[in-house]
């Protein structure tokens, strides 16, 4: 059965943050590995932080993944994923955490670690993300190890990358193992 990756996308998503390891996995495919990628989102209108509109995708409370898959949360605007708007959906992080405890990877690609903080999955946990931010994840997470210059982590399931070019680095680290 193929493993499947389910990209979160939220609003004001970093194209590069979905676009890098969303090619790295379709690159892997078209080299035979047994994968597929999926979409999924909290929100009807997606836009990118460039302004770029995506589709209708599912959302997230449609998808199961299975033990083995991945949910990877690219990084979105720092004021969204810090907004009273975002940090009160409440069944987004109750569908993140309940995936994991039933085997699910989680990886987030740059500022997606807030997402991961938010849900308590890195409290504990060494966790990178983005240079710009290192700071202000610790301050608002004090239970997060969160390390700086690193490319990215790999901790029991749970993976978080720097930034743009290391989430692609991540992603090749995954498709590896």
């Amino acid at each position: 059965m193929a493993t499947k990756f389910i990209f979160l996308l939220l609003p004001k998503i970093h194209i590069l943050d979905l676009a890098g390891p969303d090619q790295a996995i379709h690159e892997a495919i078209d080299y035979g590995a047994d994968f597929e990628i999926e979409y999924c989102s909290n929100d009807e209108k997606i836009v990118t932080t460039s302004g770029l509109p995506f589709g209708k995708v599912k959302h997230f409370s449609k998808l199961k993944p299975k033990k083995g898959d991945f949910i990877i949360i690219p990084g979105s605007d720092y004021s969204y994923l810090t907004s009273k708007s975002f940090l009160s959906q409440k069944n987004l992080f109750n569908w993140i955490n309940s995936n994991f405890k039933n085997g699910v990877n989680i990886c987030t690609i740059c500022i997606g670690a807030f997402v991961l903080a938010e849900c308590g999955l890195l409290n504990g946990q060494v966790c990178t993300t983005h240079f710009k931010k290192t700071k202000e994840l610790q301050k608002i997470y004090p239970l997060l190890k969160v390390t700086e210059n690193i490319l990215f982590t790999d901790e029991e399931g749970i993976y978080t990358s720097a930034g743009i070019a290391s989430g692609i680095d991540l992603t090749l680290h995954i498709i590896e193992k």
